[in-house]
């Protein structure tokens, strides 16, 4: 080469092209470390008699028991045995709304009790704390490989003798050194290689930045060509909390007459539609009456629970458990059974009136269905092992294609195989029961603070918050992601060819050829690099562009 300049050019150029591609993986490291980081250094660890004494956090062991004052971050998993509190848990479960913490309740490492104080008994300390997995498992998701990557390389690496044999082939046409040096201080795999793995990073990155852990950069690529979405409903479509929908009250009676006998039968239940009745009551500020003395709570599982008011029988239950009790129903309201999930309550043989109670739907679940349908996912299907009835319901309301109620887990994972013969799926769930079918779906996703440690095992993106319209976001930031590379690919083709070109008909000389194919890489590289820092899509125009 007779200008050692070109050899510089090269070497100081495809050095900040890698810079940059180190620097973008850095980043992404140093953004979940900045946002879940534990930054604590010691704990209070309590003694004998009560007495508290200041210790390393590396001392703390299983078993031990802290104390959190208010303003601290919990720097353990643990479960509450004395005291209670307001714990911002936004680094953990993605919620921004503090939860209120009490005796029982478990707390996790990174949290920050926001008032009140604590004592809790450690259960995990150090790498085996939630928050360590999370920063783990993003850690780990960077070096796995999508298949866009080793296409990316094979594609490359075939440009090399290809480089070679213009050069020779320029070289004996034209006798001209100058010219094959051109063509040899082009190639394709720095662009290639560099921008689509800085890409991936950032991509993984930004699903960290919005509260998603993607397993690897692999599912980055697979959400991309999603044809069907699955989901689960209890938890996932729902709150799995059940509200009343509606209170019908019979003739000389009143909806409070209904709710007031219901919670006085309910009162100390923990079944779910206890809780629902329960609120109702305190939401209508009605006054539970108190049983009978030595009245005795009578359950009969499936069916229904009784005890004694006043001397008379109040029973709370199915309308089986009403017929096998021969209290009589009207017509009126034994249509609602076959609608919804109905409650029957009836007072001295006589029917009061009924509740139904209804699993609330998510907050942001229609916003996430409407956005997956304009990102061009055709099919999206409930699966739920609740009753034909209810589910219908839910599908008509969110407007799906089709669901599938009364579904064993064993169901579940065979519908998504099922599907996965016309398309890559992705399953959302968030219970032990949705673990088998997100291990089978093409991309299982668990959602939710409420989610298994199982159903996290077996699914590739953790979504931290109970917020649906992630979905359609990370669906998004994958198609993003891909745009991005092809738009890569396309301009490393086109610019080096270029350069190529241009060096054989010895329009520039080597120095300037490998300044082009340079500026080329480190160009796309910041093109990829850009993903990380993009303003987060809200609206639904944006949306659609990404798509």
């Amino acid at each position: 080469m007779k200008n050692p300049g070109s050899a510089l050019i090269i070497t100081l150029m495809s050095t900040i092209s890698e810079l940059l591609t180190d620097y973008t993986s850095e980043q992404t490291k140093h953004y979940i470390h900045s946002v879940l980081k534990l930054d604590v250094s010691y704990a209070w660890r309590v003694k004998e008699k009560g007495v508290e004494e200041k210790v390393l956090v590396e001392n703390i062991q299983v078993g031990d028991q802290v104390v959190v004052f208010t303003g601290e971050k919990i720097p353990v998993d643990g479960i509450i045995i004395e005291g209670n509190g307001t714990a911002d848990e936004a680094s953990i479960t993605g919620e921004y709304m503090p939860r209120e913490v009490s005796g029982g309740d478990n707390v996790y490492a990174g949290s920050v009790l926001q008032s009140g104080h604590i004592t809790v008994t450690v259960e995990k300390v150090g790498e085996d704390t939630s928050l360590s997995k999370i920063v783990k498992l993003l850690e780990e998701a960077q070096e796995k490989r999508a298949p866009i990557q080793n296409i990316a390389d094979t594609i490359a690496e075939k440009m090399v003798p290809v480089s070679f044999g213009l050069a020779l082939v320029t070289f004996f046409l034209t006798r001209n050194l100058n010219r094959a040096m051109s063509m040899l201080v082009i190639d394709f795999i720095c662009g290639i290689k560099l921008s689509t793995a800085t890409a991936l990073y950032a991509s993984i990155g930004r699903a960290a930045k919005e509260g998603a852990i993607v397993k690897g950069s692999d599912h980055i690529e697979k959400m991309s060509k999603l044809n069907t979405v699955i989901l689960d409903k209890t938890g996932t479509i729902t709150e799995g909390t059940p509200v009343v929908q509606q209170v019908i009250a019979t003739e000389g009676f009143n909806q409070e007459d209904v709710i007031r006998l219901a919670a006085a039968a309910e009162k100390n239940s923990t079944h779910p539609i206890a809780d629902a009745i329960m609120k109702q009551a305190k939401d209508w500020n009605i006054l539970i009456p108190t049983r009978d003395k030595n009245a005795q709570i009578e359950t009969t599982v499936g069916k229904g629970i009784s005890t004694w008011l006043d001397g008379k029988r109040v029973v709370v239950g199915s309308l089986r458990f009403m017929n096998e009790l021969k209290i009589k129903t009207t017509t009126l309201l034994q249509h609602m059974q076959n609608d919804e999930n109905v409650i029957y309550v009836a007072y001295d043989q006589t029917l009061v009136g009924v509740v139904s109670i209804f699993d609330k739907i998510r907050s942001g679940m229609h916003r996430a269905v409407h956005n997956l349908r304009h990102q061009g996912i055709n099919d999206i299907i409930m699966l739920t092992g609740d009753k034909r009835t209810v589910a219908r319901e839910m599908a008509r309301r969110l407007k799906l294609n089709w669901y599938h109620a009364e579904a064993l887990p064993e169901d579940k994972a065979f519908y998504v195989k099922r599907y996965g013969r016309t398309g890559a799926v992705m399953m959302v769930g968030d219970g032990i029961n949705d673990a088998p079918a997100l291990a089978h779906a093409d991309v299982g996703v668990t959602m939710g603070a409420k989610r298994t440690d199982i159903a996290s095992e077996a699914s590739d993106v953790i979504i931290t918050s109970d917020n649906p319209e992630m979905l359609s976001e990370l669906v998004g930031l994958s198609r993003k992601t891909m745009n991005v590379i092809k738009q890569n690919f396309i301009a490393t083709f086109a610019i080096n060819g270029i350069a190529i070109l241009f060096g054989a008909l010895g329009i520039f000389s080597p120095i300037v050829g490998a300044a082009i194919h340079n500026a080329a890489t480190i160009g796309v590289v910041i093109n990829s690099a850009r993903i990380l820092w993009l303003g987060r899509e809200t609206n639904e125009s944006q949306i659609l562009r990404s798509a």
